[in-house]
């Protein structure tokens, strides 16, 4: 194998390895605007801990998971200057959230989530449905503007109603975007200073690196070996 044949390899890995590192999946919920731009996207998995009364009088308590398959957005879901809004429906439920826009920041102010829990615990008394109000103070999801905010650890929303309690993880969501891509911009994380989206970046700015001076290299060791061939002639 010629130096040629390794240059070949290690340039093909060098970006394959950099391709296969950037994920641009989306699996959330997304709305789209009047003018059919996306507008709003939110990437999360929902927990709830629920009180309900049973058929025999009795009241538990019980972890119900809203599923990320199987739902549908529904058309209460909109875009404005000052408010987007995301509504998504399921068998067994609803849940609706609220985004608001100020002075270059925007927030996930209300989170309201609807569960028929007849449907969804075998031990239910009938017709049982629970409704779980989350009302933001202004700070917990207080994102820049043209950013979209992200937190990979479980967050337990405490201002709901009764005893019951949403816990929200793996969250991406952007709102007031103006954009045909399925792509999150630049995110700020809850637990850090550090942009997630930098991480990557980060990498394949050094495999860039390393193939410029495996090219270098190649290049530098060419040259000398074609001037040991001029010498030898000599």
């Amino acid at each position: 194998m010629n130096r040629s044949t390794d240059l070949s390899i290690c340039l093909f890995f060098g970006l394959a390895i950099l391709f296969a590192g950037v994920n641009c999946e989306f699996t959330g919920w997304f709305v789209k605007s009047s003018d059919n731009k996306i507008c709003l996207m939110v990437e999360m998995d929902i927990k709830t801990n629920i009180t309900y009364t049973t058929k025999d009088n009795k009241t538990v308590f019980g972890e119900y998971i809203i599923p990320n398959k199987n739902t549908r957005v529904n058309d209460e879901s909109k875009c404005t200057d000052k408010e987007d809004k995301l509504s998504v429906s399921w068998l067994e439920g609803n849940f609706s959230m609220k985004f608001e826009q100020n002075n270059g920041t925007y927030d996930l102010t209300n989170f309201v989530i609807n569960i028929n829990v007849t449907k969804v615990f075998n031990n239910s008394a009938a017709n049982q449905t629970v409704l779980i109000k989350y009302v933001d103070d202004g700070m917990l999801f207080k994102t820049q503007g043209n950013f979209s905010y992200h937190c990979n650890r479980e967050q337990m929303l405490n201002n709901t109603s009764d005893n019951n309690t949403i816990t929200i993880s793996g969250v991406q969501f952007e709102a007031f975007r103006n954009s045909n891509t399925m792509i999150f911009s630049l995110a700020k994380d809850c637990d850090s200073n550090i942009k997630p989206d930098i991480v990557p970046i980060a990498v394949g700015l050094s495999l860039i690196a390393l193939i410029i001076i495996v090219l270098i290299a190649y290049i530098v060791g060419r040259r000398r070996q074609q001037a040991r061939g001029y010498l030898n002639i000599m």
